[in-house]
């Protein structure tokens, strides 16, 4: 076939070349009249001549020499390709039944919607079509057409690769409660390494905590933090963080008392430690000095936890 079925021109031009291929046709010279349709190229009868040349190779194979029609189409299909014609490449695929060629011209082309189209009803083709489409958006970074195309997963994880976590946590609510929770602690975790503790326990206020002693340390760690910095000038948003994500750990592990019970003193003393210091700094924002001064007085309660000259 490679042999017989080239890109020549052949005498007498283009018309000469399809004459002699309807003559070779009406002497049942099925073969031979292939081959000449197959001679016309984009270089002398343009995309539109070549493409119905090749079209009336296909036919002739499907009609007459079904066991060449695989190998007809297979060229005829890359010639379109080249000349960007997708869909009449494809079309010839589906012509003969051949769905996977046709797939396979659509991946090329990066034409992900038309690939699911043509792979509709193929679990295998519809799994390649899915593996390709998610591989080629990892790789551009289209997290929004990962979570479109049903991949949270993989859109998840590039939103938090890209800090784009308001998307993550939304994706994640979706998810469930151990994807909430998963991403949760990572968030908090990475803005406690950036030193930005404010926002580590707002992460925590705002998407949860979990009673799990893993996660304790962490917990423990931003509580003391933003209890330790100067109180001049805070706005008590932090403060108040800190005693709401204190006080749903102290009720999740008020369930079980009996289990880690050093911890959970801990957290009922550094929450004791956190409401105080926000209600100090709503009194103060307030100017209501006395019960400023009452808070800062029970705060003395707290060293330890608290610096004594904060």
């Amino acid at each position: 076939m490679a042999a017989s079925i080239g890109r020549g021109g052949g005498g007498g031009g283009v018309e000469g070349i399809l004459q002699r291929a309807k003559m070779l046709e009406r002497s049942r010279d099925w073969g031979r009249a292939i081959d000449a349709y197959m001679e016309v190229t984009t270089a002398s009868a343009g995309v539109d001549g070549a493409q119905q040349a090749w079209a009336g190779a296909v036919k002739v194979a499907v009609e007459h020499l079904p066991h060449r029609s695989q190998e007809v189409v297979n060229l005829a299909s890359s010639r379109l390709v080249e000349a960007r014609r997708h869909d009449a490449a494809a079309g010839l695929h589906m012509k003969i039944d051949d769905a996977a060629g046709a797939v396979r011209v659509y991946l090329k082309a990066q034409m992900w919607e038309k690939a699911r189209n043509a792979a509709a009803g193929n679990a295998r083709l519809e799994e390649l079509v899915d593996s390709q489409s998610r591989q080629h958006m990892v790789s551009a970074g289209d997290a929004a057409g990962l979570a479109s195309s049903g991949a949270s997963d993989h859109a998840i994880e590039m939103y938090a690769k890209q800090g784009e976590w308001n998307k993550v946590h939304e994706l994640a609510a979706k998810e469930g409660a151990d994807v909430v929770a998963r991403y949760t602690l990572r968030h908090a975790k990475m803005k406690a390494q950036q030193g930005d503790f404010h926002q580590a326990a707002g992460v925590l206020a705002r998407y949860g905590v979990q009673p799990n002693p893993d996660n304790f340390d962490l917990y423990k760690h931003v509580a003391r933090s933003v209890l330790s910095e100067s109180r001049a000038g805070m706005d008590g948003g932090a403060y108040a963080d800190t005693r709401d994500y204190l006080q749903k750990v102290v009720q999740q592990m008020e369930a079980t008392p009996d289990v880690n019970p050093v911890d959970l003193d801990q957290f009922r003393r550094l929450y004791q430690a956190a409401h105080l210091s926000s209600q100090f700094a709503v009194c103060a924002k307030q100017g209501w000095a006395v019960m400023a001064a009452k808070a800062a007085t029970a705060l003395l309660r707290h060293i330890g936890d608290v610096p004594a000259d904060k």
